[in-house]
């Protein structure tokens, strides 16, 4: 897929004695999308950023189901 193949991904895998936390970082042009998920107690925390100009940064809570399609 064409789509995968332009996509730079950074996977960070860090264990705790509680849980397994797994953080994806997935860069293009446009887009940074971090998701933080914690496997032991079943929480995700997705934050999807997308900066409209050089100066501007805009936030906005993502759907764990739309995280995962991006990534």
């Amino acid at each position: 897929d064409k789509r995968l193949r332009d996509l730079m991904m950074m996977i960070l895998v860090k264990q705790t004695e509680e849980y397994d936390m797994m953080m994806y970082m997935v860069k293009t042009d446009m887009l940074i999308l971090v998701a933080e998920i914690k496997v032991g107690d079943k929480t995700c925390d997705d934050v999807d950023m997308l900066a409209c100009s050089a100066d501007v940064v805009k936030s906005r809570q993502v759907d764990q189901n739309v995280a995962h399609a991006s990534i």
